[in-house]
């Protein structure tokens, strides 16, 4: 099931013959996320989102829903999705790296509920 419901968008590849894996971004219960490059091209970062296949289960619509949107979305305010890959173990996404912390922690730091934008 989980492959055909990926057939067409997905690289059935091992992640790591096609980019070296860096540090640890975050993690949580699906899975980690880590900065990446490609080992063709050193220069540029990424962010790989790698999700374990056997944690799914039932969300697999999700996942599907999420690849749909990162696929079919580009707006500047929005990481950008560069490609997914699929190996014996894991979901991958490669995605736009965006430094500086995540979105919550940066609200959580905002003094008197305000939050500046730039």
């Amino acid at each position: 099931m989980q492959q055909n419901i990926f057939e067409g968008r997905i690289i059935k590849e091992n992640i790591k013959d096609l980019y070296k894996l860096g540090d640890e971004l975050g993690s949580g219960s699906y899975g980690i996320v880590r900065i990446v490059h490609k080992r063709s091209y050193k220069q540029k970062k990424f962010a790989l989102k790698s999700i374990h296949r056997d944690r799914l289960n039932e969300d697999i619509v999700s996942l599907d829903r999420e690849l749909d949107i990162l696929m079919n979305i580009d707006h500047p305010n929005i990481i950008g999705f560069e490609e997914m890959y699929m190996d014996n173990e894991y979901f991958n996404f490669v995605t736009q790296l965006c430094m500086g912390g995540d979105l919550f922690g940066k609200l959580g730091e905002a003094k008197k509920g305000r939050f500046n934008e730039r």
